[in-house]
C-alpha cells in the first residue's frame, strides 16, 4: 500500500512539473470541458421553452448540464490517444520494465491533471450554476448516493477505456476507434441528451450498456430523479459492470503482453 501511494505521489509530482510549463494548453482544455455541455444546454433550454422535454424543464436542463461538466471532468480519460502514441513510438516497452502495472502511472497522471484544472473548472461550473439561477437542493442521502455513483462510474470508465485502449497492440490507429467510442458513448451516456429525453427504444438500449452508468446515472441521482431503492440498485449495476471491466482488463492485459513486440523506446 505504501509503495503504491509513493508511486502515485511521484507520478503526481512529475505531472505537476510538466503541466505547469504549459498553462495555455490547460486553458484550452478547460475551455473545451466547459464549451461542450454549454452548447448542449443552450440547445435543450431552447427546445424546452416553457414546456418539459422528457420531464426536464429549462431549469432542470441547466442543473443537468452543469453537473455533466463536473462529473465528466472527474471521469474523463485520454487513454486511447496515449496508448496509440506509445505503441507507434515504441515507448510502451520502457513501461514494461517498471515494477508497477502501467495503469497506475496513467491514473496518477490523470488525477493530477484534473486536480490542477479543477481550479478553473469548478469555479466555471459555479458561475454557470449561479448565472442560470439553478435552485437544485438535493437531499443529503441523494447527494451521498450520487457521490458513490460518481466515484464508481469514474473507476468503471478508467478500467473500461484503458482496456479498450490496449487495442493499440492489435491495430496501428486505436485513436480512430477511440473517436467512434466517444461518439457512441456521448449518445448513449447522457451527454448529447438526458436519457429521459431520448426515444424509448434508444433509452432502453442505453441502459443495457455501461455508458449511462458512468456519468448520467449519478447526475440523475443528485437531481432526485431516482428513489433511494432505484439509486442503490443502480449502484449495484455499476458494480457489476465494474467487475466485468476488471475481468476484461486482466484478460486483455495478459494477451497484450504476449502480443507486444519490443521496439524503440
Amino acid at each position: 500500500m505504501r509503495a503504491t501511494l509513493a508511486l502515485y505521489l511521484a507520478h503526481g509530482a512529475t505531472t505537476w512539473g510538466v503541466q505547469r510549463r504549459y498553462p495555455v494548453t490547460m486553458c484550452i482544455w478547460v475551455f473545451g470541458v466547459a464549451l461542450e455541455p454549454v452548447i448542449y444546454l443552450a440547445v435543450w433550454r431552447t427546445a424546452a421553452g416553457g414546456h418539459q422535454v422528457g420531464g426536464f424543464t429549462r431549469d432542470d436542463f441547466a442543473a443537468y448540464y452543469v453537473l455533466v461538466m463536473l462529473v465528466n471532468h472527474l471521469s474523463y480519460t485520454w487513454f486511447f490517444m496515449v496508448m496509440d502514441r506509445r505503441t507507434r513510438e515504441g515507448t510502451f516497452s520502457a513501461l514494461l520494465l517498471r515494477p508497477a502495472h502501467p495503469i497506475h502511472g496513467d491514473v496518477a497522471e490523470n488525477l493530477t491533471f484534473k486536480a490542477i484544472t479543477s481550479v478553473a473548472v469548478v469555479p466555471t461550473a459555479g458561475l454557470l450554476w449561479v448565472s442560470m439561477g439553478v435552485r437544485l437542493q438535493p437531499a443529503p442521502l441523494d447527494l451521498l448516493l450520487a457521490v458513490v455513483g460518481m466515484l464508481t462510474g469514474a473507476v468503471l470508465r478508467v478500467c473500461l477505456e484503458w482496456t479498450l485502449a490496449l487495442g493499440a497492440l492489435w491495430t496501428t490507429r486505436v485513436e480512430s476507434f477511440g473517436r467512434v467510442y466517444a461518439f457512441v458513448s456521448h449518445f448513449l451516456g447522457g451527454f448529447v441528451a438526458p436519457l429521459a429525453a431520448l426515444p424509448s427504444a434508444l433509452h432502453t438500449l442505453a441502459t443495457w450498456t455501461p455508458f449511462p452508468w458512468m456519468v448520467a446515472f449519478p447526475i440523475e441521482v443528485a437531481m432526485g430523479r431516482h428513489s433511494v431503492a432505484e439509486a442503490i440498485e443502480g449502484i449495484l449495476v455499476q458494480g457489476l459492470w465494474l467487475l466485468g471491466s476488471l475481468g476484461l482488463l486482466r484478460a486483455a492485459w495478459r494477451r497484450a503482453l504476449r502480443r507486444h513486440t519490443a521496439v524503440g523506446g
